[in-house]
């Protein structure tokens, strides 16, 4: 048994990419921009890893994409010598969730099966960083191919998915995979943090400049709009242009706000739900 425990964790290090042995990066990318779901048609199709990812594998890995209007289903099969890894990801379109079921068998003929709900917290380029669940336990394991860590975790799956299947989803649906992963849970931290918000004083009534300020002299008054805003159920919710992850929430509160009639409000906030700024817009 011990034998089959370093197995693992030896496989999963390379997985992960910790042992650069097993995966090295070439250059080139997948233009996200000409890869788009197609919300009325279902489609499956075989996806060669080595050429999307720009990476050699040392191991056989197939991947298959399952297309829908409601999800899209990336399945992925590993057989090394001393073990064979399925996994099968999910991703909804409308909630932007994200699940991992895996069976793992090795080679004594013993399975393990693990469910995860998988959280993408931070994405830099086609690299990101989650922390996944597992159904059961409720443990959680986080994932980093920003750093090239991650947590040493007995479901080699979270390697196998983490390193291949997420970065692959990434690159193919780019923008609105991340706006569909990251709007829930953002306008949901950004509600909670409203309170540690201070806004600039440039952007208040009583200020100089020619800044866009609000109608009011109070700071309070500003975080009540912000907050109303973010529970407003008609939201305009885009990526910021920013390195670092980011987002951009503009709300119509149909009532004056700004100092110029202004009745819009523009909140900029990470993808952590920490509001970084917040003013009103026509």
């Amino acid at each position: 048994m011990k034998k089959v425990l370093i197995k693992i964790l030896v496989l999963t290090l390379f997985l992960c990419g910790v042992v650069p042995e097993f995966a090295s990066a070439k250059s080139g990318e997948i233009d996200s921009d000409a890869l788009r779901i197609e919300e009325n048609a279902s489609k499956e199709y075989e996806v060669n890893v080595e050429k999307e990812l720009g990476i050699e594998l040392e191991q056989d890995m197939l991947m298959e994409v399952k297309e829908s209007p409601d999800e899209v289903n990336v399945s992925t099969q590993l057989e090394a010598e001393s073990m064979n890894v399925q996994t099968d990801m999910k991703i909804n379109h409308e909630t932007g969730e994200i699940t991992v079921d895996g069976i793992t068998e090795l080679e004594n003929g013993e399975k393990e099966t693990n469910k995860f709900n998988v959280l993408i917290e931070e994405i830099e380029g086609n690299d990101f960083t989650a922390t996944f669940v597992d159904d059961e336990t409720g443990k959680e394991y986080k994932v980093s191919t920003i750093e090239a860590q991650s947590s040493i975790v007995p479901a080699i799956i979270v390697g196998i998915v983490s390193r291949f299947g997420i970065q692959y989803a990434i690159k193919k649906y780019g923008k609105k995979l991340i706006i569909k992963t990251f709007k829930k849970q953002v306008i949901k931290q950004g509600i909670k943090k409203v309170s540690k918000f201070s806004v600039s004083n440039k952007h208040l009534s009583n200020a100089k400049g020619r800044y866009r300020k609000f109608d009011t002299k109070s700071k309070s008054t500003v975080n009540k709009w912000i907050k109303e805003a973010l529970q407003s159920k008609n939201v305009s919710f885009t990526i910021n242009n920013n390195k670092k992850l980011s987002f951009v929430i503009t709300a119509n509160l149909k009532k004056k706000i700004g100092t110029k009639g202004e009745t819009k409000i523009k909140i900029v906030i990470g993808w952590d739900g920490k509001i970084w700024t917040a003013y009103p817009i026509k």
